[in-house]
C-alpha cells in the first residue's frame, strides 16, 4: 500500500529501525529527497574536508590528499623508529 503524500513530509521513507537501549526507546528514520544545489554568494569560502579529497572548496576547487601515511609506510613496516638515534650529550644526560 503506498503512502500518501504528507504536506510537511519532504522526502521519502526507505527504512525505520526501532531499538531499546537502558530502558529507552529509540527510532532511526532513514529518507530519501532531493535537494537543490545552493548557489554562492559573496566572498565566503566553504570546506569540507574528506577522505577522497583533502579539502573541497565551496567554489569547487581541491586539494589533493596528505598521503602522510604512503610517505612513511616502508618506515613503519620496517620497524624503524621516526626518531633520530640519541646523540653523545643526550645519551650523557640520560645515565
Amino acid at each position: 500500500m503506498a503512502t500518501p503524500p504528507h504536506p510537511t513530509r519532504r522526502g521519502k521513507a526507505l527504512n525505520a529501525t526501532v531499538s531499546q537501549s537502558g530502558g529507552k526507546w529509540c527510532v532511526s528514520i532513514q529518507t530519501e529527497r532531493e535537494v537543490d544545489q545552493p548557489l554562492p554568494h559573496g566572498e565566503a569560502v566553504g570546506i569540507d574536508m574528506g577522505i577522497a579529497r583533502f579539502a573541497t572548496m565551496s567554489d569547487g576547487s581541491y586539494l589533493e590528499p596528505l598521503n602522510s601515511f604512503k610517505k612513511h609506510q616502508k618506515r613503519l613496516q620496517s620497524g624503524r623508529s621516526m626518531k633520530q638515534e640519541p646523540t653523545e650529550a643526550t645519551q650523557a644526560i640520560a645515565a
